[in-house]
């Protein structure tokens, strides 16, 4: 899309997901992620991803592998992707 920098794939695995997006800071999905369900958000600037399962919420950037939002189970709260890294950064 014309308007975005950079685009992340978001995945549930194994299990169903309760998923939060900001884009730019604005939500633009809010509700559940069905097991093996993936959904494409794209941003200028950022993207904030928050998930009560980030064990189980995998997250590709570009062509990168696919990763999850925390190595530890339970949930996790604004996982930030900025437009000029692909490095996660959390709070």
């Amino acid at each position: 899309l014309p308007d975005q920098s950079f685009q992340i794939e978001v995945a549930s695995r194994l299990i169903p997901v309760m998923l939060s997006v900001k884009a730019d800071g604005m939500v633009v999905f809010q509700g559940t992620l069905s097991s093996e369900e993936r959904k494409t958000f794209g941003a200028k600037e950022s993207i904030e991803i928050s998930s009560d399962h980030g064990e189980s919420t995998f997250v590709r950037r570009d062509e990168e592998e696919a990763g999850p939002l925390s190595t530890t189970p339970g949930a996790v709260a604004g996982v930030m992707f900025f437009q000029s890294t692909s490095t996660p950064s959390t709070p």
